[in-house]
């Protein structure tokens, strides 16, 4: 099994992440819902959803956390599919 991508985020960014599902839906088949959770320190802001993509923005970490975000995506045809990654909170950057 292979590790989750891993992003950085510094303590004060809000960053927009997400996940392009075209290369495992089905042709016809498109996104119906998509819910993000992350762990405790992680604030999820505006998650939302089209035919093919979902997206939300991530915030409230401090330097030093690593945390796992974790996006459900539900298709018409009722396929389910769960994508996890990870946000590792840095120091800022100068420069």
């Amino acid at each position: 099994m292979n590790a989750p991508t891993e992003f950085e985020i510094t303590p004060d960014e809000v960053l927009d992440y997400g996940h392009d599902a075209t290369t495992w839906l089905e042709s016809g088949d498109t996104l119906a819902s998509s819910t993000f959770s992350a762990e405790a320190g992680v604030t999820v802001i505006s998650p939302a959803n089209d035919d093919t993509t979902t997206s939300a923005l991530f915030s409230g970490m401090t330097v030093g956390d690593h945390k796992r975000v974790t996006n459900i995506m539900t298709t018409i045809n009722g396929l389910t599919v769960s994508r996890s990654f990870m946000l590792l909170c840095v120091p800022y950057r100068f420069g």
